[in-house]
């Protein structure tokens, strides 16, 4: 069958930034937004201007929309740009803080179009999360959203950022994810970018060899006794190919992908909003197909992935699926898209990386990196998922 779009690339998802603010002040976030609990502080997407992005992407492919922001309840026309989504009838997807989801609220997200909101929840007792999040009372607010959610008919999932502080609450947020009727419960990895960054040099994170080793026990031990699915996020390497094969693996998937800033501006994700270099146009003065078309950075990534991946991830089997895992955190953290993601890239100089996902060049240069190592060997990972055994030996 010919493809009827563009370049024979669909535009399948527009993540809209339609906040700029947030009324949190995480320590781990990713994008770090300014902290405006009242809305009226905040820059926001012109509703207007969103129905035009919308209308033209249909013609690109367009399926979904995710809101993100900052915090998208904070718009202050938030439910008018969720009634130009169902509208449209594409799909809807969320990722909040739940703070602000009433039971009303959760009833209109409930009638968009198999709507797939995500909010996060980083313990299972509010001085933990209150704590991690900045502000007092956040977690109780993020349980109740979370209810009204469930009781209006939507199954939201619970996203858990790992770290130091709530590690020892795996079993605990399990447990609440489900009391509460959750659909599904994401272990995130702090991301070593804006507030992530400080935890980072802070050493507020787990290390590669701990993070597999929850990992292992996540998948392999608490997630064939759970009744909803336990998602965690190690880059695509360090999965079972199935995951990604049944929607699982959580892979970007950045060539259908655009992100649309508060401002009006596309954008390589929130990163777009540091870092004018992965800015392509505003919304206002360049239609979308210009951009999704025609832009150069867009043009190189599409026509560049997987093949001028660096490091790790051009000398790693699954890189035609996993894409660099992160290009935007990539190009955060060195200046360029083509590097290696910082965790591949740390698990491989630790002898961590699985060597089952190596081109032949690259599981010979292992073995040679660290076979001068005492009591070091490179990790087999992925087997060691699959038949279940421990990742730390």
């Amino acid at each position: 069958m010919i493809s009827t779009y563009p370049n024979n690339r669909p535009l399948s998802s527009i993540y809209a930034y339609i906040s700029e603010g947030c009324n949190l002040k995480c320590h781990h976030c990713y994008i770090a937004p300014k902290y405006t609990p009242d809305a009226k502080e905040t820059l926001s997407l012109d509703p207007d201007l969103f129905d035009y992005v919308v209308e033209q992407g249909i013609e690109l492919g367009l399926q979904n929309v995710k809101f993100t922001g900052g915090e998208p309840t904070l718009h202050p026309q938030f439910e008018r740009l969720v009634e130009t989504v169902k509208q449209h009838d594409i799909r809807f997807r969320m990722e909040s803080n739940g703070l602000n989801i009433t039971p009303g609220l959760a009833k209109i997200l409930s009638k968009t179009k198999r709507p797939n909101i995500s909010i996060s929840l980083d313990a299972s007792t509010s001085s933990i999360h209150d704590s991690v999040r900045g502000v007092e009372g956040s977690f109780q607010r993020a349980l109740t959203g979370l209810k009204n959610l469930v009781e209006a008919g939507v199954s939201p999932q619970i996203i858990f950022t790992l770290m130091k502080k709530n590690q020892h609450q795996i079993a605990d947020i399990i447990s609440l994810a489900h009391e509460v009727g959750a659909g599904s419960l994401k272990f995130n990895i702090v991301q070593p970018s804006m507030r992530g960054e400080k935890m980072h040099k802070k050493n507020e994170t787990l290390s590669i060899q701990e993070l597999l080793a929850v990992g292992h026990q996540v998948t392999q031990v608490y997630a064939k006794k759970s009744k909803i699915p336990l998602v965690f996020s190690f880059p695509l390497a360090f999965q079972p190919l199935s995951h990604h094969f049944s929607g699982q693996s959580g892979v970007c998937g950045i060539t259908t992908i655009l992100g649309l800033l508060a401002d009006g501006q596309y954008g390589l994700c929130g990163f777009g909003a540091f870092d004018d270099k992965v800015l392509f146009g505003n919304a206002k003065t360049t239609s979308l197909k210009e951009v999704w078309v025609d832009h150069p950075v867009l043009s190189d990534i599409f026509a560049g992935l997987p093949k001028k991946l660096e490091g790790i991830c051009g000398q790693c089997l699954v890189n035609g699926l996993c894409q660099g895992s992160c290009l935007a955190n990539n190009y955060h953290a060195s200046g360029s898209l083509w590097s290696p993601h910082w965790f591949c890239d740390q698990a491989y100089k630790q002898g961590l990386f699985p060597v089952t996902r190596l081109k032949p060049e690259a599981d010979a240069h292992l073995e040679l990196q660290h076979s001068s190592l005492p009591g070091s060997r490179p990790s087999n990972a992925l087997n060691d998922i699959i038949r279940g055994e421990s990742l730390v030996k």
